[in-house]
């Protein structure tokens, strides 16, 4: 008989399967598994899961593999964090997830980051008060002031196009002079122009 050995040249690691989360502000939260890629010599081996940042939240901060359930997945799930969720939008948020492997034959072992981006629910929408006033006497103009406003406040410019349409019983020119320009902007963290 001759004797074979047979020597396993693939280096401890652990298996995540996402290789990033794309979560929403208020919305639901995701899951991904984590497993070893191969089975642990000398004892148990942790995962330690951190997100920098405090806008989303972990299921559980460690997981723990044996000899006996290495190749099983083990459920991780992330959570927009609802103490962040406020009534204004923000860019989305980049935050970074990290795992750090140990224990046995784990120890050299890479640790793995995963992104995570959490988009803004907040987006605004734009209204327009309306208003009206009396016809003036000949020679005078009454001027119609009209605020735009938008539902909550945003971290960028908001520019939008606007125009004059008259009613059947209006002629432009004759009954009304039309607005100058076309284009209006409410600054950012502003909620009204």
């Amino acid at each position: 008989p001759v004797a074979v050995s047979i020597t396993d040249d693939e280096s401890p690691q652990i298996i995540v399967s996402s290789k990033g989360l794309s979560l929403t502000e208020g919305g639901s939260a995701k899951t991904y598994n984590v497993k070893l890629n191969s089975v642990p010599i000398g004892g148990d081996v942790t995962v330690d899961l951190v997100i920098l940042g405090n806008d989303a939240t972990l299921s559980l901060n460690r997981l723990t593999f044996t000899a006996s359930d290495w190749q099983t997945d083990k459920l991780v799930t992330v959570t927009p964090n609802p103490a962040v969720n406020d009534n204004v939008e923000t860019a989305p948020r980049d935050l970074m997830l990290t795992h750090t492997v140990s224990g046995a034959n784990f120890n050299s072992a890479t640790s793995v980051m995963v992104p995570i981006t959490i988009a803004d629910d907040d987006i605004p929408t734009i209204s327009v008060a309306a208003t009206t006033v009396n016809e003036g006497d000949e020679g005078t103009d009454p001027i119609i002031t009209f605020t735009a406003s938008l539902s909550n406040a945003t971290y960028k410019d908001v520019s939008f196009n606007y125009a004059v349409n008259a009613t059947s019983s209006a002629t432009g020119g004759t009954d009304y002079t039309a607005l100058t320009g076309s284009v209006l902007t409410i600054p950012a963290n502003s909620n009204s122009a």
